[in-house]
């Protein structure tokens, strides 16, 4: 069981790659509810409680279940780098001098980046 947000593997996606939405039985383009809602109806379906003796229901279940621990785990981690996102760009929203610092540097340096596309559109 996953103990935080950041206990999410990449790394175990690239080295075993699974199709959670295959193995969930949704759409790519599932919702949380109804990702939830197959979890549920699936683990039910494939609980070895329902299977006695049989080695492939549990099997099923285990990797139902690891399907939905990982892509719960990979929610959190989006919902923490959004917030993480959300308190940088009110922070620099706050703090703008650094900002002009930061573009007369570039301008310069003659470098051709275009820093608005890396700031917030309230800046």
């Amino acid at each position: 069981q996953h103990e935080s947000p950041f206990d999410f593997d990449f790394l175990s996606l690239l080295s075993k790659p699974k199709d959670y939405y295959k193995i969930m039985e949704v759409d790519y383009d599932a919702k949380e509810d109804e990702i939830r809602s197959s979890y549920i109806r699936l683990a039910l379906k494939w609980h070895p409680d329902k299977h006695k003796d049989q080695d492939s229901a549990t099997s099923k279940f285990q990797e139902i279940n690891e399907a939905y621990q990982d892509w719960s785990s990979f929610l959190a981690f989006r919902s923490q780098t959004r917030a993480c996102l959300v308190a940088f760009h009110e922070y620099i929203a706050k703090n703008t001098e650094w900002i002009s610092e930061v573009r007369q540097c570039f301008q310069e340096a003659s470098v051709g980046l275009r820093l608005s596309t890396l700031l917030p559109p309230s800046l």
